[in-house]
């Protein structure tokens, strides 16, 4: 059966098994609550459809050397995944360089804040693949991500709220994605392929 699992920390909660990676799933009808200052070891979280991830940590940093090709370390979502505040990803990368795999697959991203990467070794790639980036306030997804990319063959909807306005001037687009804006908002392109 679906629940709801509850995490808040006012310190840096550890979260994770080490060297072998532990995923957490937001099943159809269940919950994830992640909130305060989150420290993740070889974590993977998958939201599933009808699931729900929601994020608002002060800071999320992470630390590994996995190979990056595996994706372990990673949130997937094809529910709904809402960051209300934005998010700080950093972390030190310990055990090697870390690549953190985020991925908004299908589903709805509610993303009230923007994107950010602090200093450290631990790299983070962004890739939209598919669903809805809903922007309720003004965001960004930073260039010190490793990687903020449309995939080939993608196709996802943003959508913008009234008198907001959503950058997504870090990311990458290649040229069989179709991306499709909504909302009376501003959206922020560059990088898009003129053929």
């Amino acid at each position: 059966d679906a629940g709801s699992f509850t995490l808040v920390s006012t310190s840096a909660a550890r979260f994770g098994r080490g060297t072998q990676c532990v995923t957490f799933t937001a099943a159809s009808g269940g919950t994830l609550n992640l909130y305060g200052r989150i420290y993740i070891v070889a974590l993977g979280i998958e939201v599933e459809e009808g699931g729900t991830l929601n994020l608002d940590p002060v800071c999320f940093l992470t630390d590994g050397g996995f190979n990056p090709d595996q994706k372990m370390e990673r949130i997937v979502n094809r529910g709904t995944w809402n960051m209300p505040h934005g998010i700080t990803f950093g972390g030190t990368g310990g055990g090697g360089k870390a690549v953190f795999h985020i991925c908004q697959a299908a589903g709805t991203l509610n993303l009230g804040g923007s994107v950010n990467k602090a200093s450290g070794w631990s790299e983070y790639e962004f890739i939209f693949e598919g669903g809805t980036i809903n922007a309720t306030d003004d965001a960004a997804f930073s260039s010190a991500l490793q990687t903020v990319a449309m995939t080939n063959g993608a196709n996802g909807t943003v959508s913008v709220a009234s008198g907001k306005t959503l950058d997504l001037t870090a990311m990458t687009f290649s040229g069989t994605t179709s991306l499709e804006k909504t909302g009376p908002g501003t959206l922020r392109l560059a990088n898009v392929p003129t053929s």
